[in-house]
């Protein structure tokens, strides 16, 4: 992984690219990059790069890199697992190589096979290809979202970069606030793309290219649904053995590397599906990792000694410190869509241990989302049967004694559960799915939201931007396809994988999902959702299946338990000072979005347990530490600090 960055001035092809402008929007993105970094430029056009070294660690893979012909090159982040069976075809049509390396690999095939050379990948990328010849800028990112591009086109002049921040690292592009997104922003707690905060910077979707040339910008989709008009028609004992070989193979081939590979194992199927498919693989000894945290409830290192035990493997284990207060500053400053998930504090710390022991690590994000694994699935089919329920019912006795039920500390009070699902259940088929991951409800919003700030984004429906991935899927697929291609498409993207390469990416730490490979993603997709969902209640069945007999069956059978930290404790004790000091810091900018003299009611309803606010406050503490970024760190370097960096940044021209 890496870090990527360029302009390219598409009206004006003799103008300059500015250097020094260049090389500060590739030094804001250092920490992708911690092996090397260059720039490299022609009339009109400059790129930047920050290595992560993974593949071939000689000077012949530094980017950016160009080709024999030198009417093309490229700044890329990712990892191409096919790239050797791509490039002996490229060999084969009399194509030489001087690394052994993706990223060249990608290159020439974009030579060979232009746009198409995207349907021809796999693994996870953003990619930018400089063609002299036709003067134009070729762009991509990989089907799923795991990789982030970033845009922003002004006056005749195109940037992009792996984080915004690079991107506001030109002095040029516009700071102004984009009211819709942050509606969209307090409604989830995340920024669904292609928004930002920043009405003047966009992120290409995932599954998209995009082409720039004197005439602008035309994007387009590369990436199906992948839903088929009906299951796959295989019984669950041949589906179970397709699964299991096709994900052990997966990950053996996304273990390619020259630097050290682990593993990330909690106590949960989809680390254990990882970690047996690495055992698997015939590389030798496999390294894992655990973390337990000082918070009672958030360690799972006793399931994860007994997986370790039983796959043979070698546990490393640490206990870490969850010192919110000092740490989410820091990290909120990686965080700029803005994104407010909590558990961005475990999975920083995490990938803080993982990066002094490897490089790469091996991860089990996505299985979730394709194997039907949250618990809202069983309770979106439970809400339609709720709504059959007279209405005077529901009203008069069921939302009253949920209301009565105790405000507690847990990861899944009975609070919370139950008043979500009855606000949510009220909203109607598909919205009642997505509502699971509201933090702002509409009521909410009417109580907080300022009165200039409520009208600019009255017409905005960020939940029913949500719900529109539930109707892709062709309708002669069970509802649970709609569910799962929701989650895909626009919940996974936006927040969890979001948060995963801001995390990682922090400590130059690069982290592998096997499980979202366009290949099992496919697969699993085309499985009836009775292999997924088990009789509407039975999650991740056939992954389940696919594990029993090679881990502890109380591990196989034990509840999940999601990677969060005590919200709604933290937020009326030890987080609520930093919430207010937060506020004060941006108060001018903060109060033409919220009324803070409600805000302050709302937090002492949670303080005093009238209320769960738990998760709205720490949305809102996160909103105000961008808003302090935003004004104070995410600024373009003057020139007396771009020059102290230059020197040591390696510039082809």
């Amino acid at each position: 992984m890496c870090g990527i960055a360029g302009i390219y001035h598409f009206e004006h092809p003799d103008r300059p690219v500015d250097l020094p402008v260049l090389k500060a929007m590739t030094r804001s993105l250092a920490h992708r990059g911690p092996d090397g970094e260059g720039v490299w430029r022609r009339p009109g056009v400059g790129l930047g790069h920050r290595r992560l070294a993974i593949l071939d660690l000689t000077n012949n893979a530094g980017q950016p890199m160009v080709d024999e012909s030198k009417k093309r090159a490229i700044t890329y982040n990712g990892e191409i697992y096919n790239y050797r069976e791509l490039r002996r075809a490229l060999e084969t049509k009399g194509h030489v190589f001087r690394s052994d390396s993706d990223t060249e690999v990608i290159l020439v095939g974009h030579r060979e096979w232009g746009a198409d050379v995207v349907g021809k990948l796999s693994g996870i990328y953003a990619f930018a290809i400089w063609n002299e010849e036709k003067r134009e800028l070729f762009l991509a990112r990989d089907p799923i979202g795991v990789k982030p591009l970033f845009y922003s086109i002004s006056s005749g002049t195109f940037r992009f970069g792996s984080e915004v921040k690079a991107i506001l690292s030109d002095p040029s592009v516009d700071r102004a606030f984009d009211a819709e997104a942050l509606d969209a922003f307090l409604t989830f707690s995340y920024t669904p793309a292609p928004a930002t905060g920043f009405r003047a910077v966009r992120q290409l979707l995932p599954g998209h290219c995009a082409l720039v040339n004197e005439h602008g910008m035309r994007a387009w989709s590369f990436w199906d649904c992948p839903y088929s008009e009906r299951p796959a028609a295989i019984d669950f004992d041949d589906a179970l053995s397709e699964f299991t070989d096709r994900f052990d193979r997966i990950t053996n081939a996304q273990m390619v590397s020259d630097v050290p590979v682990g593993a990330f194992l909690s106590g949960g199927l989809d680390s254990a599906a990882i970690v047996r498919g690495m055992t698997r693989s015939g590389a030798g000894d496999v390294h894992a990792l655990t973390v337990g945290f000082d918070v009672p409830g958030f360690d799972e290192r006793d399931a994860a000694r007994e997986t370790a035990a039983s796959l043979g493997v070698e546990l490393a284990e640490q206990e870490l410190a969850l010192d919110a207060a000092a740490l989410l500053p820091k990290l909120s400053l990686h965080m700029e869509e803005p994104t407010a998930d909590s558990s961005m504090l475990p999975v920083y710390l995490l990938c803080q241990a993982a990066r002094q022991r490897f490089t790469v690590a091996m991860s089990g994000d996505g299985a979730d989302e394709i194997l039907a694994g949250y618990d809202t699935y069983r309770a979106t089919a439970m809400a339609a049967k709720y709504r059959a329920i007279p209405r005077f019912i529901r009203r008069g006795l069921v939302e009253p004694l949920v209301r009565c039920l105790p405000v507690g500390d847990g990861k899944y009070g009975l609070h919370q559960v139950g008043t979500r699902f009855v606000q949510g259940a009220s909203l109607g088929a598909g919205r009642d799915h997505c509502a699971w991951r509201i933090i702002f409800t509409d009521a909410l919003k009417q109580r907080l939201y300022s009165a200039d700030f409520r009208q600019n984004v009255a017409q905005c429906d960020p939940l029913g931007a949500y719900a529109e991935h539930i109707g892709t899927p062709p309708a002669s697929r069970e509802s649970l396809a709609g569910l799962l291609n929701a989650d895909t498409s626009f919940y996974l993207p936006n927040d969890m994988l979001i948060k995963v390469d801001r995390m990682s990416m922090a400590h130059g730490l690069e982290v592998r999902v096997p499980f979202l490979d366009i290949e099992m993603v496919r697969f699993c997709a085309d499985l009836p959702g009775e292999f997924k969902l088990r009789r509407g209640k039975r999650r991740k069945h056939i992954l389940r299946e696919s594990l029993r007999g090679s881990i502890p069956s109380d591990v196989l059978d034990r509840p999940k338990s999601g990677f969060n930290i005590p919200v709604e404790r933290w937020m009326r004790e030890s987080l609520r000072d930093l919430l207010f000091d937060a506020v004060a810091t941006c108060r001018d900018e903060l109060s033409k979005f919220l009324d803070l003299s409600e805000l302050e009611r709302v937090a002492n309803e949670h303080r005093d347990r009238k209320a769960d606010h738990g998760h709205l406050l720490f949305t809102v503490m996160m909103f105000a530490l961008w808003l302090d970024n935003a004004a104070r760190c995410w600024k373009p370097s003057t020139d007396s600090e771009t020059e102290r960096v230059a020197d040591a940044v390696r510039v082809s021209e």
